[in-house]
């Protein structure tokens, strides 16, 4: 059986959400949308996030390129529970239940991704960043909340072309195809739920994946 887990990429209840997610699933094999080198790269950035001193500079950090920040918001949003909180949970689980990590990456996706994102989104996510940073920290959770309901499904924090999520999705069909057993696959919404024919849903239909929201209840 494959499940597919549509996340935004900025949840401040991210890590409590798929951790209880993936308990309920129990799944046999985690899919991720990364691929082992991004893995272990935010492996790496979340070491030094969590620790004292890197969390303090990177705090300063984002004061700096964020300037209207509120303070809790902020201190939120680099949290455990928010910050990578789907590299943090995924790992987790799969270390606490002996469960194999199932790259789904593409790497050449990935080098499109960061030359496209590099040039015709970066300054629209941190326009997007600004305005939520800004906002007291209850305005902020209906802000992202409402992500997973976004008109067709394009989240403004997750920046995914729609090439570029095409060409995943093919990648990540092919490795799904290959899988067995009960398997979630944790993907951004996009894939899942996109309004572009075929998304990934639509690619596996034959397989009849289920579909679910991280902000979903089961």
């Amino acid at each position: 059986m494959i499940t597919l887990l549509g996340i935004s990429l900025i949840d401040f209840n991210g890590y409590y959400r798929l951790s209880t997610m993936l308990k309920k699933l129990q799944p046999q094999c985690v899919g991720i949308f990364e691929t082992e080198e991004e893995h272990k790269e935010q492996l790496s950035h979340m070491s030094k996030l969590f620790s004292a001193e890197g969390r303090s500079l990177i705090f300063q950090h984002y004061l700096e390129d964020h300037p209207r920040s509120n303070i809790e918001t902020l201190d939120r949003y680099l949290s455990p529970a928010s910050t990578f909180y789907f590299v943090n949970a995924v790992e987790d689980y799969c270390n606490n239940y002996d469960v194999p990590l199932l790259f789904c990456g593409d790497s050449g996706k990935v080098k499109k991704f960061d030359e496209e994102y590099s040039k015709n989104t970066m300054d629209n996510f941190n326009k997007e960043m600004d305005k939520l940073l800004a906002m007291p920290i209850g305005d902020a959770l209906n802000y992202v909340e409402n992500e997973y309901y976004a008109k067709g499904q394009i989240s403004k924090f997750n920046a995914i072309d729609e090439y570029i999520s095409k060409s995943g999705d093919r990648h990540a069909e092919k490795l799904l195809r290959k899988s067995s057993g009960n398997i979630v696959y944790v993907s951004p919404i996009e894939s899942i739920y996109g309004n572009y024919k075929p998304n990934l849903f639509d690619r596996l239909l034959d397989l009849r994946p289920i579909r679910i929201k991280l902000n979903e209840k089961i």
